[in-house]
C-alpha cells in the first residue's frame, strides 16, 4: 500500500510539473501576443518603419549596454535593505523569486537552519538580478537618449523640436494637432512625476531612489498608447461614417480626438443588443 501511495505522489508531482509548465507557456503566450498588439498599434500611427527602427534600437542599446554592465553596476545601490524593504519590493517589482520566498515567510517563523539559508540566497539571487535589471534599463535609457548625460530624463530628446522632424513622414506626424498633444504629454508626465508626494516614495526603498522617474515612464508608455488609441477612433470617424470631428460640430467637448471617442463610445453604447453581441463575437479580445 506504500508503494502504491508513493507511486500516487509521484505521478501527482508529475502532473503539477506539467501544469505549471502549461501555464508559464500559456502566459509567455499571452505576454507575446500583448507586445504584439502593441507593436500593430504604434504601426498604425507611427508606421512599419519607424517602429521596426525603434524596436530595433532598443534592442541595439541593450546588446552594447550587455558589453559594459558592471560599469552601470556602480550606479545602483541596493545594499543595505532590511527585510521590512524586501517587503515593499514584493509589491513594486515583478520578481518570482522574491514572490516565493516572501507570500510564506513570517507565518513560520521556527523554519530551520536549510530554509533559512535558502531564503537568504533567494534574496541575494535576487538583489542581484534586480541590481543587474535596474543597470541594463538605465543604460538602455541612456543610450537611447531617455537620460541625459547625468542620469536624468531626457526631455530635450522628447521636445517638438526633436520629435516633430523624426516623425514628419509618419501618419500622425503630418496632424499638427496630435504632435501638440505628444509633445505635452512628455511634459505633462515630467510635471506630474516631479510633483509627487515625497512622502509617498519614501514609503518604498526602490521608489525613494528612482520613484519619481518610475512614475514618469508609467506614465508615458500609457499615454503614447492613449493617444495612439485616440487618433484611430478619430480616423475611424472619417472613414466608416465620413465625419471629420475636428469640422464637424457633433455636440461632444473636447479636442477632435476627444469627440473622435466619445462619438465611438456613444454609438457603441446606444446601438442594438444583438448587433453589440454579434460585434463582440468577432472582434471581443475576451469573452466571459
Amino acid at each position: 500500500r506504500s508503494h502504491l501511495t508513493a507511486r500516487r505522489m509521484k505521478v501527482l508531482v508529475l502532473l503539477l510539473g506539467l501544469v505549471c509548465a502549461s501555464q508559464a507557456s500559456m502566459g509567455s503566450w499571452d505576454d507575446m501576443k500583448d507586445k504584439m498588439d502593441k507593436y500593430n498599434l504604434f504601426v498604425s500611427c507611427f508606421g512599419d518603419k519607424t517602429v521596426y527602427k525603434y524596436s530595433n534600437m532598443i534592442k541595439q542599446s541593450y546588446d552594447e549596454c550587455e558589453e559594459y554592465v558592471e560599469d552601470s553596476y556602480n550606479m545602483v545601490d541596493l545594499d543595505g535593505f532590511a527585510e521590512d524593504d524586501w517587503n515593499s519590493l514584493s509589491e513594486l517589482v515583478d520578481s518570482p523569486v522574491l514572490g516565493r520566498f516572501m507570500m510564506a515567510d513570517r507565518k513560520k517563523r521556527d523554519a530551520d537552519s536549510d530554509d533559512v539559508e535558502g531564503f537568504r540566497e533567494s534574496t541575494e539571487e535576487t538583489k542581484e538580478q534586480m541590481k543587474k535589471n535596474l543597470a541594463m534599463l538605465g543604460c538602455v535609457f541612456r543610450k537611447m537618449g531617455l537620460y541625459d548625460e547625468n542620469n536624468e530624463i531626457n526631455l530635450e530628446r522628447m521636445s517638438a523640436a526633436s520629435l516633430k522632424p523624426q516623425l514628419a513622414k509618419t501618419p500622425v506626424g503630418q496632424d499638427d494637432e496630435w504632435m501638440d498633444k505628444f509633445v505635452n504629454m512628455f511634459q505633462d508626465c515630467y510635471d506630474i512625476s516631479e510633483s509627487w508626494p515625497q512622502t509617498m516614495l519614501d514609503r518604498h526603498p526602490l521608489m525613494k531612489l528612482y520613484g519619481r522617474k518610475k512614475v514618469f515612464f508609467e506614465c508615458m508608455l500609457k499615454g503614447e498608447m492613449e493617444l495612439c488609441y485616440k487618433w484611430q477612433m478619430y480616423q475611424g470617424m472619417k472613414s466608416f461614417y465620413h465625419i471629420d470631428t475636428g469640422v464637424e460640430d457633433i455636440g461632444l467637448v473636447g479636442d477632435k480626438f476627444e469627440k473622435a471617442k466619445s462619438a465611438w463610445l456613444m454609438k457603441m453604447e446606444h446601438s442594438d443588443k444583438s448587433w453589440r453581441f454579434v460585434n463582440d463575437f468577432f472582434w471581443a479580445r475576451r469573452r466571459g
